[in-house]
């Protein structure tokens, strides 16, 4: 009975608010700053009980709606969150906060969220009872996660991968376009994001990074992305093999991509607005 009324008691208190204030839109557009470039929020769970949480640092507490810090920590932390009757406890109870938002204090500490690691910030909110969160990180990171954990490890041709690099991100800004919910751009399960903890990090793949970052691929003659349409939750529809295989010939990525798109144009990031 008791567990009745808690359950009954939860559904009934208030949740994660819609009306984000100028106040805390502040103080996101200024942890923003501190990401090289656009960021990307990924879904990355929804209508738990609760998950365990940690940061491997230094970090600090955000009320992402009012831009409110409310804790700080200099080493790292981890507990079980869950949803109380009146908010969130993490550690402590945060009383009339429904949402909240770990910032580590370096780009270099990672966080986990149920056992999974991940770069930049995590939301955490309360929505009936239920617990849900978002992994904010660079477009950047994204891209290497992705790549990491959607290409096979034999593909080892720089022009391949720089190709592959900038066809991920051209569609990654497409769901960036299209997105329209106020707290994730993507879900996890939905495009196989698996966060920090597979990252590749050979040189290959590594310069491959470096040569296309930023780089996305728009139609010529207009201000449209590529239609790529190659990654997903399962297997990359990526034709990595004839990639390879093209840049093994002799072609740079742009050749590459030239051959598979027809004629584009290759931009930066920056030159589209969401």
């Amino acid at each position: 009975m008791r567990k009745l009324l808690l359950s009954f008691l939860l559904a009934l208190s208030c949740t994660i608010s819609a009306d984000i204030t100028k106040e805390g839109q502040i103080v996101l557009d200024e942890l923003r700053e501190r990401f090289d470039g656009p960021t990307i929020r990924i879904q990355l769970m929804s209508d738990t009980d609760g998950a365990q949480v940690e940061v491997k640092g230094a970090y600090n507490v955000f009320d992402p709606r009012t831009g409110k810090k409310l804790d700080s920590a200099y080493a790292s932390s981890s507990y079980y969150m869950y949803p109380t009757v009146d908010g969130i406890k993490w550690g402590q109870e945060f009383p009339g906060i429904y949402q909240v938002l770990l910032v580590p204090d370096r780009p270099a500490t990672t966080l986990l969220v149920g056992g999974t690691e991940y770069r930049g910030m995590a939301y955490l909110y309360q929505i009936k009872g239920t617990l849900g969160g978002v992994n904010e990180v660079s477009l950047e990171e994204f891209v290497r996660s992705m790549l990491s954990t959607h290409v096979p490890s034999d593909i080892t041709e720089e022009e391949a991968l720089a190709a592959l690099s900038i066809a991920l991100r051209t569609e990654a800004l497409y769901w960036l376009a299209i997105a329209n919910n106020q707290y994730w751009d993507v879900k996890a399960s939905n495009v196989g994001y698996k966060g920090a903890a597979l990252e590749r990090h050979d040189d290959a793949f590594d310069h491959a990074l470096k040569t296309s970052r930023d780089m996305v691929m728009k139609k010529m003659g207009s201000d449209d992305l590529v239609s790529v349409r190659w990654f997903s939750a399962g297997e990359s529809m990526a034709p990595v093999q004839e990639m390879q295989k093209l840049a093994k010939e002799g072609k740079d990525a742009r050749a590459i991509l030239e051959r598979l798109f027809g004629e584009i144009q290759i931009v930066k990031t920056t030159h589209f607005k969401k």
